[in-house]
């Protein structure tokens, strides 16, 4: 069943500045969890569809070939 409403009637959910307020907490928390699994989803996709190769061993067992040199790894602004 409805009920019609005449043109000057309230409606039947009075909105009050509490009511605002809680709609607005409600919409930026439910952004920001969205925006949060959306980047974390994202991080995890360009790290699965990164071509580059990180180890020795990886790179002789993907191009069959061995490796001839490699260049060492140092630590944050440790001199090689």
């Amino acid at each position: 069943m409805t009920i019609p409403l005449m043109a000057g009637q309230p409606g039947l959910v009075q909105r009050t500045a509490g009511n605002k307020r809680r709609a607005l907490v409600a919409v930026l928390t439910a952004g920001g969890l969205v925006g949060l699994i959306v980047g974390i989803g994202l991080a995890f996709l360009v790290d699965y569809v990164d071509p580059s190769l990180r180890s020795r061993q990886e790179a002789e067992t993907l191009l069959q070939l061995p490796v001839l040199g490699e260049i060492p790894r140092t630590g944050r602004g440790v001199a090689a």
